[in-house]
């Protein structure tokens, strides 16, 4: 279950099933996991996932926001490299950086706060060969077009 909290993006198949089963093992919830659930889930579900023990499926897991998405068995796999391509095709730097964003706003209280923090990024990432590169590629796309 921790594996998966950990995981920026979930997709699940038809028999996902998210178990937090700590208290019927007879221990306590460790590695993090509460804080991962409550911020995957919220306090009430998470709270009825560790101490009552319910346990999601894939549907329940979409609905909840644990998983982005449920798809077939068959399809599971190459949804999930689908996505993994889209990730590796951006730059890691900005990957990184938009990752970090989405972790520090999540904690801030007003909208202003999470413009300015974007912006500082924002506009070193303007200042990149990547930018650069692929906005000249964008260009060439639309002027082929005309």
């Amino acid at each position: 279950m921790n594996l998966a909290l950990a995981c920026d993006l979930r997709v699940v198949g038809p028999g996902a099933r998210f178990d937090c089963r700590f208290l019927n093992l007879g221990i306590h919830p460790g590695g993090g996991h509460t804080w991962m659930l409550r911020r995957a889930v919220g306090p009430q579900a998470a709270a009825a996932m560790v101490l009552f023990g319910e346990v999601l499926d894939a549907e329940a897991a979409v609905e909840r926001g644990l998983a982005f998405e449920a798809t077939t068995a068959e399809r599971l796999v190459d949804r999930a490299v689908e996505l993994a391509a889209r990730a590796a095709s951006v730059p890691a730097e900005l990957s990184r950086d938009a990752k970090a964003t989405l972790a520090e706003v999540a904690v801030l209280e007003a909208h202003q706060d999470a413009v300015e923090l974007e912006l500082v990024r924002q506009l070193r990432s303007m200042e990149s060969p990547e930018f650069a590169a692929r906005l000249a590629a964008l260009r060439r796309s639309v002027s082929s077009k005309r």
